[in-house]
């Protein structure tokens, strides 16, 4: 899968949408309950979907896509389908969001993109993120156009520049930081399952695995 998928998207330049039950994990997160999922496991598939230069689209609803329908101990629920798009469809349909449903008497839930129809006369909020400041050309971007002249005024200039400023930044952020936003969202819906797990056994391993998402979440926020 992973040879095709490369060999395909070397070709494709517009907007491109990859929907499906790809049948493997993309994080160790992946897997709720049964064997703990290791970086070998989730590595090809993550590979992937780097290399063709991807990324999921918005999601809401249940995390995960597909359960064996057990109970307690031998209940197993794993997020093993997706949909991505590439830069070129983000750019375009970047609104459009994956909708988890109920699963009925099928292993699997359901996907649906809603396809809402944007008004381009509403400006999308700026978010400054915290985490552009460790990038290294994060100071010579902002005094390369700290630098320019926008006339008399102190505080006039200021504004300007931070206007100036913002595609700037928008840019750093698509190249090296791409949908920070969804990956908070991620984090914060990991942070709320281990802590309901953490509630009935507080395990060493619950307990580092709480750690390490607090941290990433301080991180990216």
């Amino acid at each position: 899968m992973s040879l095709e998928l490369n060999s395909l998207a070397q070709g494709i330049t517009q907007p491109w949408l990859i929907a499906g039950d790809f049948n493997a994990l993309l994080t160790p997160q992946d897997r709720l309950a049964g064997a703990n999922v290791s970086l070998n496991e989730v590595k090809d598939f993550a590979d992937c979907v780097k290399d063709i230069g991807v990324t999921e689209l918005q999601w809401q609803g249940h995390y995960y896509s597909w359960t064996n329908k057990q109970h307690d101990i031998d209940r197993i629920s794993s997020r093993i389908a997706r949909v991505f798009g590439n830069y070129e469809w983000m750019e375009k349909w970047g609104h459009v969001t994956t909708e988890y449903g109920n699963p009925c008497i099928s292993d699997h839930y359901p996907m649906q993109l809603t396809m809402q129809i944007t008004q381009h006369n509403i400006k999308v909020k700026f978010k400054f993120f915290n985490v552009w400041t460790e990038h290294d050309s994060f100071m010579s971007l902002v005094e390369s156009v700290w630098k320019q002249d926008y006339g008399k005024g102190s505080m006039k200039k200021v504004w300007c520049k931070l206007i100036a400023l913002q595609p700037a930044l928008r840019q750093l952020n698509n190249k090296e930081f791409k949908y920070i936003s969804q990956q908070i969202e991620k984090a914060r819906y990991e942070l709320s399952r281990i802590q309901e797990e953490l509630y009935d056994q507080a395990t060493d391993d619950l307990v580092e695995q709480e750690k390490e998402i607090l941290m990433k979440l301080e991180k990216w926020r």
